[in-house]
């Protein structure tokens, strides 16, 4: 993903995304000018990093999938919680 956050949470969301390995953020703050140099360099980047960026990928994939997996456990819980 390329990440150019300029309102709300985008900011912290796009930290948390390039923290794990899935983005590349496009300006350093929000609200930055954004170059063509900007995304031609971050196109780069994914190009030269292809290998990390889909290993990061993918075990985004895998935590999603683990938690579809638990849903049904978690509202139980929370349906106990409620009741209780």
């Amino acid at each position: 993903m390329l990440g150019y956050p300029f309102h709300g949470d985008q900011p912290e969301l796009a930290q948390l995304c390039e923290d794990l390995g899935v983005a590349v953020r496009l300006v350093p703050e929000p609200r930055a000018p954004l170059t063509p140099e900007a995304v031609a360099a971050g196109l780069e980047r994914i190009v030269a990093e292809r290998a990390d960026f889909g290993a990061a990928l993918e075990r985004a994939r895998k935590w999603e999938l683990d938690v579809i997996a638990r849903r049904s456990e978690v509202i139980e819980r929370m349906l106990a919680l409620a009741q209780a």
